[in-house]
């Protein structure tokens, strides 16, 4: 498995089930992959998420989704943000959502400790830092 979809409804999304793009692209609480370096990495706490160019996905905010549509040449990234057809983005962009902690803690749990994945081997002081942890 290469990664997992959490959302605030308690349902996932993985690349077993299609790929990135098809994924729900609203209420996104984390994603969790694999990680050659930690074991496991599980990017939450963000306005939007993204599969990287080195296909791994990551969490992002406005500045960091405006850098990732530019780099892969969406048309939106050429327009002025007023402009920005959001639904144009859904199959590259997933929203993250704000919940209650009592929702997004076990969701978040479930995503750190799913078997799929390999255990966490080590933190990393960045991903703690920007919450990609």
């Amino acid at each position: 498995m290469r990664w997992r979809v959490y959302y605030a409804d308690g349902s996932t999304f993985d690349d077993t089930d299609g790929p990135w793009e098809a994924a729900p692209s609203r209420g996104v609480m984390c994603v969790t992959a694999p990680s050659t370096k930690l074991g496991c990495r599980t990017p939450q706490g963000r306005n939007f998420y993204v599969m990287g160019l080195d296909g791994q996905p990551y969490g992002m905010d406005w500045p960091g989704l405006w850098d990732h549509l530019i780099r892969i040449d969406s048309p939106e990234a050429h327009r002025p943000l007023r402009d920005v057809d959001l639904d144009a983005l859904c199959d590259v962009v997933k929203f993250g959502r704000m919940v209650a902690p009592e929702v997004f803690a076990p969701i978040l749990v479930r995503a750190q400790n799913d078997p799929d994945f390999p255990a966490r081997s080590a933190r990393d002081p960045d991903d703690e830092r920007t919450g990609e942890a």
